[in-house]
């Protein structure tokens, strides 16, 4: 619900379903409700559809473990908060008594959820002496926790009447004689906050009976069980939101679908995947028409090893670890991406590449290339997971770029030159060489940033004084292009960055220090830094 991520759940399991003539919603042929099957015009295979029962995490998804995790966690930053309270606050019997009721909160939420995952596995269906100690544990917690929130609303209720009380005193004192409106005003305001305070006085008194009295009788298993959240959006059928529990039985036609779409008679989808695939690490797909794999798309070149490597891949169980090493560790994706040798007659037999007598060179993405900036730099954030974050936070951010936002209107600046992703397309990125690329590469505020980070990242293992020149310009072409400079190279690097130390320097830049920046900026815009060989 926070994250606003849609999440499918079984409803309305026998309402019946419609073509909508026109494609209009509002206009259901209900004459002729349609049965689930598979289309016609892709075999029409008959499909078993049984009901399922559904996992937990599916009816009930408040028992989801991240979900409990955040529990747990709050719990705790609950009892920290509470007890850096503790003497900070101008009432420490306050802070004290807040304190015991984020402790008992905490203790009472973890014997819920013991007694809550027992009862889960079966263990009181069945009867089991562990559910029913659990659950006495889980109730004698929560009297505790009553216990602890009745002594603190007492305990505040108490300082509030005696303020009010004040508060009235002190009026009655000071305006006494006067008949103004303002006075009579005051004091009024001031006598019902007295009866308002005395009254929730009363009440946190009986609350605190009430507990007392409850934590004396004997021990149950009657314990008070999480709530639960079941958020439904407003539907057609359905007028109003609710809150009613998910179904606990499916119809069981998502499954029949799935295992249609993989069944092995039906191979479209492991050729697709293989294409997505084998596009990946090439650069080129083996369908051109990576969208359609319908009858008017033209027959690939290579289409027996898309269809030796479908059934290789169904084989396997699908697995992609095992497609992705079978590519990477084949011939065809170890050849070199260029050739050397001028007479090659697969240039002219195939110009292409079409049989892949070659690999293809490639320009890297552009999170890619923001990454590997980073990662250069020592600075690149390898952590795993959470939610997407703002654009605006992508230029000094070290997050991984795979992170960030991508929407119709917002995207990465520098990526916007390098074929960012379109919020629309999924199928295959264009890649596109412009004058604009060069220009943010050598103009991109995160560009020069990373260049100074990266030269010092050098500095720091090969030396920064001037002596240590070529060692640096070895390392920097090592690191940035993944190869060694050639010698004409190598003595045209030092050359300049002797003249750079000479021009002068920028605040908080040493001469050399910014010489060393400047010419890790130009192997960034290297055409061999972008390419993939």
């Amino acid at each position: 619900t926070k994250a606003g991520i849609p999440r499918a759940f079984d409803d309305f399991l026998d309402r019946p379903t419609y073509v909508f003539l026109r494609g209009d919603e509002s206009q259901p042929e209900k004459s002729h409700p349609l049965r689930p099957a598979t289309p016609a015009v892709l075999g029409g295979a008959a499909v078993h559809i049984a009901p399922i029962p559904l996992p937990l995490a599916a009816s009930c998804p408040d028992k989801r473990p991240f979900i409990i995790n955040e529990a747990r966690a709050e719990a705790d930053r609950a009892v920290a908060q509470a007890k850096a309270a503790v003497e900070a606050r101008k009432d420490p019997e306050v802070a004290r008594a807040a304190l015991a009721v984020a402790e008992a909160r905490r203790t009472a939420l973890h014997a819920v959820l013991e007694a809550e995952q027992l009862e889960d596995e079966g263990a009181k269906a069945s009867g089991s002496a562990s559910w029913a100690e659990a659950a006495r544990a889980a109730a004698a917690a929560q009297r505790t926790l009553a216990l602890a929130e009745a002594r603190s609303a007492v305990l505040l209720a108490e300082r509030d009447t005696a303020r009010a009380e004040t508060t009235h005193k002190e009026l009655m004192t000071a305006d006494s004689g006067r008949k103004d409106a303002g006075a009579k005003d005051r004091l009024a305001k001031a006598a019902a906050a007295l009866v308002a305070a005395r009254s929730r006085q009363a009440a946190a008194a009986k609350q605190l009976a009430q507990a007392q009295a409850a934590a004396k009788q004997p021990p149950t298993t009657a314990y008070t069980p999480r709530p639960m959240e079941f958020p439904r959006a407003k539907t057609t059928y359905r007028d109003t939101p609710s809150n009613a529990p998910y179904a606990k039985i499916s119809t069981g036609r998502r499954l029949a679908l799935a295992r249609w779409i993989v069944d092995r008679r039906n191979p479209l989808a492991a050729r697709v995947t293989v294409n997505h695939v084998w596009a990946r690490h090439f650069g080129e797909p083996l369908v051109n028409a990576m969208s359609d794999f319908g009858l008017r798309t033209a027959r690939p070149e290579l289409a027996e090893l898309l269809d030796w490597l479908a059934v290789e891949f169904m084989e396997s169980g699908w697995s992609l670890k095992h497609l992705h090493r079978l590519i990477a560790g084949s011939q065809a994706y170890r050849m070199r991406s260029w050739s050397t040798r001028a007479d090659e007659p697969n240039v002219t037999i195939d110009p292409d590449n079409r049989s892949v007598w070659r690999m293809n060179p490639r320009r890297m993405e552009g999170e890619v290339i923001r990454d590997a900036l980073l990662a250069l730099a020592g600075r690149l954030d390898g952590t795993m997971g959470g939610p997407d974050l703002p654009i605006a936070s992508a230029e000094t951010g070290t997050r991984r770029t795979l992170y960030y936002r991508v929407a119709r209107d917002e995207r990465i600046p520098l990526l916007t030159m390098f074929d960012a992703p379109n919020v629309e397309e999924c199928y295959r990125r264009p890649e596109t060489i412009v004058p604009q690329q060069a220009l943010a590469m050598t103009n991109s505020g995160m560009v020069l940033s990373r260049s100074a980070e990266i030269a010092a990242a050098i500095d720091r293992e090969v030396g920064g004084a001037p002596a240590m020149r070529s060692r640096f310009v070895v390392s920097a072409f090592e690191r940035i292009l993944g190869r060694l400079p050639g010698g004409a190279e190598l003595s045209e690097c030092e050359a300049a960055l002797a003249q750079l130390a000479a021009d002068g320097t920028r605040p908080g830049q040493t001469p050399e220090a910014r010489a060393r920046s400047a010419l890790v900026h130009v192997l960034l815009n290297h055409n061999d830094f972008i390419t993939i060989r």
